[in-house]
């Protein structure tokens, strides 16, 4: 999961964002935060976009959180 500050889009919903982080979940150990600055993310790859709740972001408990990992899809 990516989170940041929206800048930027175009025509074809190429988005811009700024102060960006990546979320590593893992089911053994706390959840990870890694600064990346700037993303640029193809619209065509984008399925949901939505604004972060700050309050219940500060509220959730990431130290003790543990997340299972997704089966493989394939095609």
């Amino acid at each position: 999961m990516k989170d940041g500050t929206l800048i930027g889009y175009d025509q074809a919903m190429n988005i811009i964002l700024t102060d960006t982080h990546e979320r590593l979940f893992s089911s053994t150990e706390p959840m990870k935060s890694v600064p990346i600055g700037v993303y640029v993310i193809r619209g065509e790859t984008i399925a949901l976009i939505g604004q972060l709740d700050e309050e219940l972001d500060e509220a959730a408990d990431y130290e003790n959180m543990r997340i299972e990992p997704m089966d493989a899809v394939f095609l």
